[in-house]
C-alpha cells in the first residue's frame, strides 16, 4: 500500500493560477475556502463579490472601471457620439459589477463587444448633449472583460506567493493554528492597490 501524497492547498492553488487554461471560477471557489479556513474576512469578502457581483458602486475596485466607446440606439442602429473631450471620462468609464462567471460567459460567446446603458440622470444629460432622445450606452470589447479576469486571478496568485513566504500552505485542506495567525498577521500588513498585483505595506484597501 503506497504512501498518499500530502497536498499544500496554497500550493495547488498557486500552480492552478498559472496553467494556460486557467479557469477562474475554480481559482475564486479555492480561494473562498482558504479565506474561509485562514479567517480573512475581507479577503473572504472580495472572493465573494468577484463571484457573485458587487452590489454597490462604490465598491468596485479599480481594474473593474472600464472606458468604453459612447454609442446610441437610432432607428435600431449603433451609432458613435461625440462629446466634448472634457467629458469623455466622466461619462464613458464604467464600473463593471458583473459577477466572475458572468464575464466568462460574455467571453465565450459569439458577441464581439458588450454594452452598458447609461442609466437616469446620466442618460438624460447626453439626450440634452446631443438635442436627441433615446437610449445611450457604452460599448466595451472582449479584451477589456479579459482583463478583468486576469486581473483577479494575477491578486490571487500573488496572494499565493506571499503566503508561501510567509510558511502559511496548509497541508490536506487544514491549516494549523499557527498558519491562521500568520496569514492575518501577513493579510494585515498588505494591502491590494488600485494596480491588481502591486502590494504595498499598509493595510488591505477596502476598493
Amino acid at each position: 500500500m503506497g504512501v498518499s501524497k500530502i497536498t499544500k492547498m496554497i500550493i495547488e492553488l498557486q500552480n492552478e493560477c498559472q496553467k494556460s487554461d486557467v479557469d477562474p471560477i475554480s481559482i475564486l471557489r479555492r480561494a473562498f475556502v482558504i479565506a474561509k479556513k485562514l479567517k480573512l474576512d475581507e479577503f473572504q469578502k472580495w472572493v465573494d463579490s468577484e463571484l457573485n457581483s458587487y452590489k454597490k458602486p462604490g465598491e468596485v475596485p479599480s481594474y473593474r472601471r472600464i472606458r468604453g466607446i459612447l454609442y446610441a440606439d437610432l432607428h435600431y442602429s449603433q451609432v458613435p457620439v461625440q462629446i466634448p473631450t472634457d467629458l469623455i471620462d466622466t461619462i464613458c468609464t464604467v464600473n463593471v459589477s458583473h459577477a466572475i462567471p458572468e464575464l466568462c460567459g460574455m467571453i465565450s460567446s459569439d458577441s464581439k463587444a458588450f454594452r452598458v446603458p447609461l442609466q437616469g440622470e446620466m442618460n438624460q444629460t447626453i439626450c440634452e448633449l446631443t438635442e436627441t432622445e433615446c437610449q445611450f450606452y457604452i460599448l466595451m470589447s472582449k479584451h477589456q472583460l479579459r482583463n478583468i479576469i486576469d486581473s483577479v486571478v494575477n491578486t490571487i496568485l500573488n496572494w499565493t506567493l506571499i503566503f508561501e513566504e510567509n510558511g502559511v500552505v496548509g497541508e490536506d485542506s487544514t491549516f494549523t493554528e499557527d498558519e491562521v495567525r500568520k496569514a492575518n498577521t501577513t493579510y494585515n500588513n498588505y494591502m491590494i492597490n488600485g494596480n491588481v498585483g502591486v502590494i504595498q505595506s499598509q493595510e488591505f484597501c477596502r476598493n
